[in-house]
């Protein structure tokens, strides 16, 4: 029901309606003023890491870093992030292999339940008193002819957004931390030159 409603499942027309209308929201300014926020999200996962000489780079960063992001994004608390980790990792048997077990199936079942269920809350909350984030936007969205975001449409939306940002942030970051280990004269001029960051994002992401 909710999956089936995911942008990324979708063809031109609807694909083309839900673009436009959530690209009213999710613009290049809004997620640029984003970025002081994000900016203290990683600050703070680093110094939660102290003077640790072992930590596990998925589970205390990599993991936690883009479901704390979106969490941000949509106004969902951060004393919920075990709660929306674990939906969204039940969620990922489903999504890579469902075929394999009928309990991993049943499991993704529940949590996208789960996770519908939650949104469909905080959507009612942002209904009735709207905040400063983008889940109020999108739920009081309307365009020039008035269309806008079913309730369905909505909790997709959401969903799509936590699972898809996290799951691909998540393993962006740690197989890049594994090539530059792999490579450690790539590491040694990275650090040397931090400038040459953005060149790196985009270059791990081009090699694996």
């Amino acid at each position: 029901r909710y999956l089936s409603l995911w942008m990324v499942f979708k063809d031109p027309p609807e694909h083309t309606r839900l673009r436009r209308l959530t690209g009213r929201v999710f613009s290049t300014r809004a997620m640029q003023a984003m970025r002081p926020q994000v900016e203290r999200i990683a600050e703070r996962l680093l110094d939660d890491l102290g003077e640790r000489d072992r930590f596990d780079v998925v589970a205390d960063y990599a993991g936690p870093l883009p479901c704390l992001v979106i969490m941000a994004l949509l106004g969902v608390e951060r004393s919920e992030l075990a709660r929306v980790k674990r939906m969204s990792d039940d969620m990922a048997l489903f999504i890579g292999s469902s075929r394999t077990s009928p309990e991993k199936y049943d499991t993704a079942e529940a949590a996208t339940h789960e996770m519908a269920e939650f949104f469909r809350e905080l959507i009612e909350d942002r209904r009735r008193a709207p905040r400063a984030d983008l889940m109020s936007e999108l739920v009081h969205l309307r365009d020039e002819d008035g269309d806008r975001l079913t309730d369905d449409e909505l909790v997709a939306t959401c969903i799509l957004l936590l699972f898809a940002g996290h799951e691909t942030t998540t393993n962006h970051i740690a197989n890049g931390m594994l090539a530059l280990m792999r490579f450690p004269e790539q590491m040694a001029l990275l650090r040397a030159d931090p400038g040459l960051a953005n060149d790196a994002v985009e270059e791990l992401l081009r090699y694996d």
